[in-house]
């Protein structure tokens, strides 16, 4: 990629040139929300794009993607999709991106199934298109059978993405448990592009979840975080690994990087399991860790099927104050309490 500095000076030369542009315009807005992050400015030259256009399809829906993800205007957001797709209904980006929205936002899976739907209708080879109607028939609908048809298709139509073989992978092993497949298509994933920061992530889970190989989990959680992520699931798992391993300096580094990281992602569930490996190896450390585990099971947060006996075990070894109280959270966090 250019220096930003750089391409930030082209746009401004051109739209000196160029200043009712809508085009150029929309196109300055999308670098001010991806690479300089400055939305008041993008916001901005959205707006003046669509005044300048109004019927311009492309631009109202990526002014809609802009106002869901970063303003967090859906009304708006909404009525930009549906103008959008009123004046192309055959654009298949908007009809794409209104069934996310659909799905993510409403909550409306009917209405978002039948957006898709009509997306696949206008591209019905487009792998991006049928890699997200799988993941919405996995996660949304539960419709195993068919998210697997389409995850198939994605490779099928494009076999040198890592992406859909990491997606696919983790199908097979959260849903079909599959470890053998799963594995394989994890690997190529990996062979495929070793710096695709989800798929190191996912096929340390694996390791971690499905094999118990924390060790070769651990190299993969590492390769991730070296890479510069600034996910608090990695940097969460990462810390598991290492508790395990025995390495407790750099397990409570991480620990307190993915608390860091959590703030914004606001993954409760991942919370609870981070109070919990602070409580059972740090409790010194981390006094508050008790009070945090008992609120945060007050308010319902549970982290149902995740593993936590190697690291209940590791903190009896140790001589933990109260084991009971600490195999008590672990059945409860898990869902294995009778």
């Amino acid at each position: 990629m250019k220096n930003p500095d750089k391409m930030e000076r082209e746009f401004q030369d051109r739209l000196t040139r160029s200043p009712q542009n809508p085009e150029l315009l929309y196109k300055y807005a999308n670098f001010l929300w991806y690479v300089r992050e400055d939305y008041d400015r993008a916001d901005k030259c959205f707006q003046k794009a669509i005044e300048l256009d109004p019927r311009n399809a492309t631009i109202l829906c990526n002014c809609a993607r802009f106002l869901m993800d970063i303003r967090e205007d859906y009304g708006q957001a909404e009525s930009y999709y549906q103008k959008a797709i009123e004046l192309d209904s055959q654009n298949a980006s908007c009809l794409g991106d209104y069934a996310c929205f659909l799905w993510w936002i409403r909550e409306d899976y009917d209405k978002a199934n039948g957006y898709f739907l009509k997306t696949i209708d206008v591209e019905p080879n487009n792998a991006d298109i049928l890699h997200v109607y799988a993941n919405f028939l996995f996660d949304a609908r539960q419709d195993y059978d068919s998210a697997e048809t389409f995850y198939k298709q994605t490779i099928e139509i494009n076999p040198k993405s890592s992406r859909f073989f990491g997606a696919y992978a983790y199908f097979l092993m959260e849903i079909r448990k599959d470890y053998d497949h799963a594995e394989d298509l994890f690997k190529k994933a990996v062979k495929l592009d070793p710096e695709d920061v989800r798929n190191l992530g996912g096929y340390a889970f694996f390791l971690m979840n499905a094999r118990r190989n924390y060790k070769k989990a651990e190299d993969f959680y590492k390769r991730a975080v070296e890479l510069g992520t600034k996910s608090a699931v990695h940097s969460g798992n990462y810390a598991k690994t290492l508790i395990v391993r025995g390495n407790l300096d750099k397990a409570k580094t991480m620990i307190e990087r993915a608390f860091e990281y959590n703030k914004e992602d606001k993954d409760l569930e991942l919370e609870l399991e981070l109070w919990f490996y602070c409580y059972a190896m740090f409790y010194e450390e981390f006094p508050e860790s008790e009070m945090a585990i008992e609120a945060l099971l007050a308010q319902g947060v549970k982290s149902p099927g995740w593993y936590l006996k190697d690291v209940l075990e590791l903190a009896k070894g140790k001589g933990h104050p109260d084991y009971q109280k600490l195999s008590q959270y672990e059945s409860t966090i898990t869902g294995t309490a009778s």
